[in-house]
């Protein structure tokens, strides 16, 4: 908690902060890309951070298209924030994206093996 508690109050309001423990590339499992076949980078699902303005930027500036995301979206919500936080980063100049991740952010959780891993 102690990490979450100093991301969230180390980030200014122009920030739209994407954080997790584990950032996939989107290209490891078919299963990963939207219905459209594209592919975003995103955090993995056990549990990630968003800062203020992404959330907004995603949640009220972005409505329609996050609502209306099954053309590209997926089954699952952590390949889908990806995807709303490339969105956002084309969208929004008037604010700087980053993208990080944090080992030990989510107590308890492993790195999945990846198929390069299995190689």
């Amino acid at each position: 908690m102690t990490k979450v508690l100093s991301i969230a109050s180390t980030t200014p309001r122009n920030v739209a902060r994407y954080v997790g423990s584990y950032r996939w590339k989107g290209t490891e499992y078919a299963s990963m890309k939207g219905a459209d076949g594209s592919i975003d980078p995103y955090m993995s699902g056990p549990g990630y951070l968003v800062s203020r303005a992404l959330a907004h930027a995603v949640a009220v500036d972005d409505i329609n298209h996050s609502v209306l995301y099954m053309p590209y979206g997926s089954s699952s919500e952590d390949v889908d924030m990806g995807k709303w936080f490339a969105h956002a980063n084309r969208t929004h100049p008037e604010l700087k994206f980053v993208c990080e991740v944090v080992p030990g952010l989510i107590k308890h959780h492993e790195v999945p093996d990846s198929p390069e891993k299995k190689r």
